[in-house]
């Protein structure tokens, strides 16, 4: 149980949690403009698949600094936070510039 309570803290500070392992999220941001960039680091060649806490697929990105840059016509809706998933090893950030109702 405790576990869940520090994955909401750091889900409300914006600090990057890496669950396991070699994935990080760096950067979760979306902008006044309506760009939507994320960005972490993953070990070499390793593809990283982009969620939502939803669970919808934002899109994948691949190599030891991976990014992925979506505008708002690409997203159903704005996501709370983000989630980055390879190899049964998972990071999670929440979002800058996140709707006040996250």
């Amino acid at each position: 149980m405790w576990a869940i309570g520090l994955a909401l803290i750091f889900l409300a500070t914006g600090a990057p949690w890496a669950a396991t392992g070699d994935i990080a999220l760096t950067e979760a941001d979306y902008s006044v403009l309506g760009k939507l960039s994320i960005s972490g680091t993953a070990p070499p060649g390793v593809t990283v698949e982009l969620y939502d806490l939803n669970g919808r697929r934002l899109g994948k990105s691949k190599g030891a600094n991976f990014s992925l840059m979506l505008d708002s016509g690409q997203l159903a809706d704005v996501p709370c936070a983000v989630r980055a998933e390879s190899g049964g090893k998972e990071a999670l950030l929440a979002l800058q510039g996140a709707p006040a109702v996250c």
